[in-house]
């Protein structure tokens, strides 16, 4: 695995505009499909987007994905046997102090270093998810929005009990009435608990291995373009016309 190179490509404008393409594509789509007299075509496969409007087309292809999740899940499953299994490495350990052959040791051997080499893996694989992610950077934002919801709770907390001295009190009826109008009032809590849950919510959780192509329909040979040009006719002076079987200007019959 290649972190530096992953990361580089989920942040790279190729990808971007990837994602700008993509949803542009089905938003004019949606619209051709509207349109009784649209002939466009949006064609979108497994590999690759595709518009072919008239003679033209373009194609996009998808980038490839690995999914972080199911990757590690792998490699957990893949180490367990390998440690584990009935030829893993606690099994081994026996085997070789009983066989010190060549071939038990390099077999060993082997085994212990595809071992390392997915352990290697599975923790580049979770430094992807925290750069991809910023999750560092999110730290000090989450503190902070943490802080704000404890402020915001320890003013309801004090205008609860405020609330609490204006009852039986006729007179500050209004005063109590603004009070717990403002202790209902829950919308800057809803509003840093969403902020605070969109920062720990790993957005990113796929590698591109391959970014995506884009292809365009070739064009013409300017002799191709020269055949399309309009034939310009040259006009006969004045007396003469064409003659019909050689095109030649012949002087007219007096």
């Amino acid at each position: 695995m290649n972190l530096e190179q992953n990361i580089a490509n989920i942040k790279s404008e190729e990808y971007r505009k990837y994602l700008d393409f993509y949803s542009n594509f089905h938003e004019e789509r949606v619209k051709c499909l509207k349109r009784k007299n649209c002939k466009d075509q949006y064609i979108e496969t497994v590999k690759e987007l595709k518009i072919i409007k008239g003679t033209k087309e373009k194609k996009l292809s998808k980038p490839k994905y690995v999914f972080v999740d199911n990757r590690i899940k792998e490699i957990n499953l893949e180490l367990n046997e390998m440690e584990n299994g009935p030829t893993g490495i606690r099994n081994f350990r026996f085997i070789v102090e009983t066989d010190s052959s060549k071939k038990v040791a390099d077999s060993f051997g082997e085994l212990k270093k595809k071992f390392q080499e997915l352990t290697n893996e599975k923790k580049e694989l979770k430094e992807y998810l925290i750069r991809a992610n910023n999750l560092e950077e999110n730290k000090e934002k989450q503190i902070e929005i943490n802080a704000q919801i404890l402020d915001e709770k320890n003013k309801k907390r004090l205008l609860y009990f405020e609330i609490q001295q204006y009852y039986g009190d006729e007179t500050k009826e209004e005063e109590r009435n603004a009070l717990v109008k403002e202790y209902v009032d829950n919308a800057n809590l809803k509003k840093l608990a969403k902020e605070l849950n969109k920062l720990n919510k790993t957005e990113i959780n796929y590698i591109i291995t391959d970014l995506p192509t884009k292809t365009k329909t070739p064009e013409k040979s300017l002799e191709e373009k020269d055949k399309k040009k309009k034939k310009i006719i040259k006009r006969c002076p004045k007396g003469e016309k064409k003659d019909k079987k050689t095109g030649e200007c012949v002087k007219k019959d007096e």
